[in-house]
């Protein structure tokens, strides 16, 4: 599997498209398969979908809020992505 480059720099994009090339094949595809294409598109409209960060956003807090209240301690805020314990504190 293969990962995915993005840049704000013309000049330095071109020069990794060149390289590509001779590593990977075309830089359209970057040698992955069109269902991995596809699944990296629908990861990217379901991530930047505003209904479903306020939804994982709560979650999380949700069980930040549990753990708090069960007397375990956490990095405080948690995250959009999870709730991480404080392994100092415990």
């Amino acid at each position: 599997m293969r990962g995915w480059l993005a840049l704000d720099e013309d000049e330095l994009a071109e020069r990794c498209r060149n390289l590509l090339i001779l590593t990977e094949r075309f830089p359209t595809y970057g040698g992955l398969a069109g269902r991995d294409l596809e699944a990296i598109a629908q990861g990217l409209r379901e991530a930047v979908d505003h209904e479903y960060l306020r939804y994982r956003i709560r979650s999380t807090a949700y069980l930040g809020d549990a753990l708090v209240a069960e007397g375990i301690p956490i990095v405080q805020p948690p995250g959009g992505h999870a709730a991480y314990l404080d392994a100092r504190a415990c």
